[in-house]
């Protein structure tokens, strides 16, 4: 009897002890965003789980526990009754707190907590992608992630940005790669900024290794919003705002031109200049500039339909944005739809599918470097009028060569319109908790076309074409990219924990190019602006070309960490590519990372945790592969034709079709690689009030391919791909951030980040010196050589002016021709006979005198960030700016060439002059003019400059009405003001590799004044 009383006893015993409950639910915040990666706790027991990336979580909570609580760091920690958890569908709010620390962060197919990251990662607030009058999504990365440079290379409507994760590191393609809900992408130009959850920035060869040959320069991460609330909730967002010049040129009136332009022509032995009709008003000037230019209005609007429940969720959105530029004849619209949706089968499975549609159209106008609008309204003459005035038509310059910009803005047709389909699908199965199987497909197909019509004209002054002419190109690029993971999370004990990855990947892209033109359509009616409505046959023109590049590879990865103290990541990923030769198609990826929590070890504890809350040292290193460049490199190709003439045999007084070789072959071409080491620290101090982070990295990029000059008598219509090449980018960044309330209703947050990058190509291939950054009568401006930057300004140094006839003829320079009020140039050490040691001056001045006289590259680069927040007002303040770097402003030849008749910038009285004994600034002499416009340091000025990127101030109507849950109206102003000594039109010159810095008279960017309005339904 006694033993039956104990064994009921003990059975009772363990009935309560290990009665279960099952509870269930989703965690979300404030604004309704599902929370991935959030605690779950039985109170009073060891029993715990976290949600996942939707935010959903399930637990078995022993039913002695005291209660449920959930904790995720950077938002207050909540609990409720077991009673409570029991109804089941739990739909749990966190509020936010000022701890950051454990913010979920994307990584390389996968996500981490912030705090547990062991490489470089920089991760964008949401919500400073909000209400950002920017067309192209990649400007919302400018000045807010340290090592990312973001250029506007253009201010034209639709025009593209660059974008450098830690410096340029190689001469050919230095863009990042776009991972966007899984799917692969070159540029996100065509990314509606409202549909953007989050964004992520890998930037050391530790994070974008697990990308392998795509992660070389950085990759950048995007997640789309989701639909994630229990009704169905519907936001709109509007926006309007004018834009205009907040810079212009500083030209000469017509009484100063004409006084100039005489002064140089009777300088240089010719005579005064011969007025003609209808350039002959001496009291008249053109401010052809202020023509060219115009208030632009800049629209924006956003409409999304969201919804979801514990199995699934679905957004659709659907967006428009139009841009029309401050420059005559530029606009850019783009209409844009996404429908995400995600389905939980059942316990194991899971799907889901992200569809995207964008439909972009560009008005351009000319941008050429030579006769572009922009170009040629700083570089008309002011006496000309844009229209006779006798006639009413429009006239041209009879003093150049120069056509009038303006009529050719409202008369040229250059239509560019583009059509992108994305889509991603994916199917998870989770047979036991933490085995996750994971197959994707994603397909990118891009349609574009493009079309240009110049009709015939003839206007007073000899500006004509008699002859019009139509070209059509068609572009059609389809790709296709799978991906298959399978992923295991486990633990051994109470301290180890694993993360381990596994998958496979294969992708495809096909592309195809066609163009062609032809001369004499019969009318200038859009209905007859087809190909075939020309009979001209003999001025058809047609190239047609297309490419097909694949790629099959394999990648893993390891995430341990030791009682949360010791964290190493390793990862290898081994990737297969058609651009190079089969003996040379493999490369391996690996790479290594370490990371160790200093606060959370015992001896640390004389630290209060209301000061020190986080120390973490982080240290890693890998090598990622990079083959941007043209396909088939490694074998040789014959064409009947190329871009210039085509290619033909003549026998018997016949022509016959023929084949040329037009590309050498080169086998043993290989994959570029970059490796990296980066060493980092992160801190935290008053309740993660205040954070802290630092990196120093070292970048070199080897086997660089680049291309190698070949004689043009070697008949070839270009150079091979050869590796040649070690260039090194090394620096450090800074993240420094803090955020705190005063008493319940002001809150307000500070983040600042910097970054310096030294840039140096350390090896050539014992190869020439690569010449680039080609300007229009001034030839090459850029030099890529050993021991110096990539793309570094190369030319003459000015020496002063020479004052007297007989300084010149006792000169380096005696025999040019030239006289008293020119430049002089210094006679450089050099070596020319490229033995190692520099030979004395030898008192001529020609080509082995250009000497390095400026870089592009900046000594740092930042952003500041302030947000303020007060009961229902907000005020964000954004600035931005670089220091340190130079720009060669070539577009300083056009407005001082006063034997080309052109506008004059207006510092007449600063040249050189018999009384005026100036020694910075050459003479007016027609004759001589050129010889002082050489590639020279007198281009070279001061890039650097500070500007206030945004401000915006807004106030939010909590529950206006019963169908509002809020409104808000606010106000923004972008490129308010900015400082700098630069003295072109605005001081954010971009550019390639080979031709950054380098300033044609770009498209500025505008002054914007918006209004907006977001309403939550």
């Amino acid at each position: 009897m006694r033993k039956s009383l104990l064994f009921f006893a003990v059975m009772l015993f363990s009935v309560v002890s290990y009665a279960q409950v099952s509870v269930s639910g989703t965690v979300k915040d404030a604004s309704g965003e599902s929370l991935p990666g959030v605690n779950v706790f039985a109170v009073g027991t060891k029993v715990g789980t976290s949600t996942d990336f939707d935010g959903n979580f399930n637990i078995s909570a022993p039913a002695d526990a005291q209660g449920i609580q959930f904790s995720f760091i950077g938002y207050s920690d909540q609990i409720i009754s077991l009673e409570e958890a029991k109804a089941g569908n739990l739909q749990i709010t966190l509020q936010e707190d000022a701890n950051v620390l454990g913010e979920i962060v994307l990584v390389g197919y996968g996500t981490q907590k912030k705090s547990d990251i062991t490489g470089s990662i920089s991760s964008i607030d949401s919500k400073n992608l909000e209400d950002q009058p920017v067309a192209d999504a990649a400007l919302l990365l400018q000045g807010r992630a340290a090592g990312v440079q973001v250029t506007q290379t253009s201010g034209a409507p639709g025009a593209s940005i660059s974008v450098k994760v830690r410096g340029t590191g190689t001469v050919g393609d230095s863009s990042p790669l776009y991972v966007v809900d899984g799917i692969f992408l070159d540029n996100i130009d065509h990314i509606n900024s409202s549909d953007i959850a989050s964004m992520e920035v890998l930037k050391d060869a530790s994070s974008t290794a697990i990308y392998g040959s795509r992660g070389a320069n950085g990759v950048i991460l995007i997640t789309t919003k989701k639909g994630n609330t229990d009704d169905v909730s519907v936001t709109i967002e509007t926006m309007a705002g004018i834009q205009s010049v907040w810079n212009r040129p500083d030209l000469m009136n017509s009484s100063d031109w004409l006084k100039a332009t005489n002064t140089a022509r009777v300088n240089g032995g010719q005579t005064e200049l011969s007025l003609i009709a209808p350039s002959d008003n001496t009291s008249n000037t053109t401010d052809w500039f202020d023509e060219a230019t115009r208030k632009g209005v800049i629209y924006k609007t956003n409409a999304t339909i969201s919804r979801g429940d514990e199995k699934s969720n679905t957004l659709l959105s659907i967006g428009y944005v139009k841009n029309e530029g401050i420059v005559v004849g530029s606009d850019y619209s783009r209409l844009n739809l996404r429908l995400n949706t995600n389905y939980t089968i059942s316990k194991m499975f899971k799907t889901g599918i992200n569809l995207s549609v964008s439909n972009a159209t560009t008005n351009g106008i000319s941008s050429s470097n030579v006769g572009g609008i922009l170009i040629n309204s700083q570089r008309i003459d002011p006496l000309t009028p844009v229209k006779d005035p006798a006639t009413g038509e429009y006239a041209s310059t009879p003093y150049s060569d120069l056509s009038n910009p303006i009529a050719a803005a409202n008369r040229d047709t250059r239509l560019d319109t583009g059509l992108l389909f994305l889509a991603n699908t994916y199917l998870q199965f989770e047979p036991i908790k933490g085995l996750a199987f994971k197959t994707s497909f994603s397909l990118n197909m891009d349609r574009s076309k493009e079309k240009e019509y110049l009709p015939t004209y003839d206007y007073i002054g000899g500006d004509r074409n008699l002859t019009n002419s139509l070209s059509k190109q068609y572009s059609d690029s389809n790709g296709w990219l799978t991906e298959n993971t399978v992923n295991y999370n486990f633990m051994v004990g109470e301290d180890h924990n694993f993360d381990l990855l596994g998958g496979f990947t294969a992708q495809q892209d096909v592309y195809e190019y066609l163009k062609a033109k032809r001369s004499n359509i019969p009318g200038d009616s859009e209905e007859l602006q087809y190909l075939s409505s020309s009979t001209d046959l003999e001025s058809t023109n047609a190239w047609n070309s297309g490419t097909d590049i694949r790629m099959y590879s394999y990648l893993g990865r390891l995430n341990y960490n030791y009682a949360n103290r010791y964290y190493l990541t390793a990862s290898i990923r081994r990737d297969g590519s058609s651009v190079f030769g089969p003996e040379k198609r493999f490369g391996n990826f690996p790479s290594l990372s370490l990371g160790w929590k200093l606060r959370n070890e015992k001896f640390m504890d004389f630290l209060s945790d209301d000061i020190v809350n986080h120390i973490m040292v982080r240290a890693g290193w890998g090598r990622v592969g990079n083959a941007n460049i043209p396909p088939y490199g490694y074998t040789a190709t014959l064409q009947t034709k190329d871009s210039k003439v085509e290619y033909s045999y003549v026998f018997s007084g016949k022509e016959y079709a023929g084949l040329a070789p037009v590309k050498m072959a080169n086998k043993n071409m290989q994959w570029e690689t970059v490796e990296s080491t980066n060493i980092g620290l992160d801190l935290a101090f008053l309740a993660s009030k205040l954070t802290f982070s630092f990196d120093y990295f070292v970048k070199d990029t080897k086997d660089m391919l680049v291309q190698v000059p070949v004689p043009s008598y070697a008949g070839y219509d270009g150079s091979p791909y050869v590796n040649a090449g070690t260039v090194q980018n090394k620096g450090f960044e800074i993240d420094l951030g803090y955020s705190d309330n005063i008493g319940d209703d002001f809150q307000y947050s500070v983040n600042f980040n910097i970054s310096s990058i030294k840039n140096e190509v350390t090896y050539l291939g014992g190869g020439q010196p690569i010449s680039g950054g080609s300007a229009s009568f001034i030839g090459s401006t850029t030099r890529t050589e050993e021991g110096h930057p990539i793309g570094s300004f190369y030319g003459y140094q000015v020496n002063g002016v020479f004052q007297t006839q007989d300084e010149v003829d006792n000169s380096a320079q005696s025999g040019e021709g030239i006289g008293a009020g020119d430049f002089k140039f210094k006679d450089q050490w050099t070596d020319k006979d490229n033995d190692g040691v520099l030979e004395a001056p030898d008192g001529i001045i020609d080509g082995h005198d250009r000497t390095y006289i400026g870089t592009p590259h900046p000594d740092f680069f930042y952003g500041l960030n302030l947000d303020m927040a007060y009961k229902g007002f907000d005020m964000k303040l954004f600035f931005q700016g670089q220091q340190g770097n130079d720009i060669f402003n070539a577009f300083k030849y056009y407005n001082h060439a006063t034997n080309k008749t052109y506008a004059l910038s207006n510092d007449y009285s600063n040249h050189w002059t018999p009384e005026n004994k100036s020694n910075e600034m050459f003479g007016l002499n027609s004759a001589t003019v050129d010889k002082n416009l050489r590639a020279s340091d007198y281009y070279i000025e001061d890039g650097s400059y500070l500007r206030l990127k945004n401000m915006q101030v807004g106030y939010t109507f909590t529950q206006p009405t019963k169908w509002l849950s809020n409104v808000r109206l606010y106000f923004s102003g972008q490129n308010l003001f900015t400082l700098t000594k630069y003295s072109g039109l605005d001081p954010e010159v971009g550019g390639g590799s080979l031709n950054t810095g380098l300033d044609y008279g770009t498209y500025p960017q505008s002054r914007v004044f918006s209004f907006g309005a977001n309403l939550s339904f």
